[in-house]
């Protein structure tokens, strides 16, 4: 509800770009020892997920049929099963990471810290 509130009000690109602030500040949040930060960083970390999984997959139908990609080869169901093959490929490799640096630097906040990269 949120998420398309957003995307209606300031547009789809502009609501991405949100994620990509909301996101990395959530993830700060978790070097700080104050519970009001913590509990701050969690609501920023749920709004980001949400616009992540509802508004970059919009934004991509919308310019799909604003550039008429449907006329030619490309259809709009192969490219959405590239984009979740290469998501589930980035999710994967991102918790082997994930998981190293957890071993290396012996910190679980550490993997958080390398997603804001």
């Amino acid at each position: 509800m949120l998420s398309g509130f957003l995307a209606d009000r300031y547009g789809r690109r502009l609501t991405c770009v949100i994620f990509c602030v909301l996101h990395p500040l959530a993830a700060v949040s978790i070097l700080s020892d104050r519970i009001e930060i913590l509990y701050i960083g969690r609501v920023l970390a749920g709004v980001a997920l949400t616009l992540l999984w509802t508004v970059f997959e919009s934004w991509m139908v919308t310019e799909f049929k604003a550039r008429e990609l449907h006329r030619g080869s490309v259809t709009l169901s192969n490219t959405f099963g590239i984009i979740t093959t290469s998501n589930c490929i980035a999710a994967i490799l991102s918790s082997v990471l994930g998981q190293g640096i957890v071993w290396v630097s012996g910190s679980r906040t550490n993997p958080f810290l390398a997603g804001v990269v």
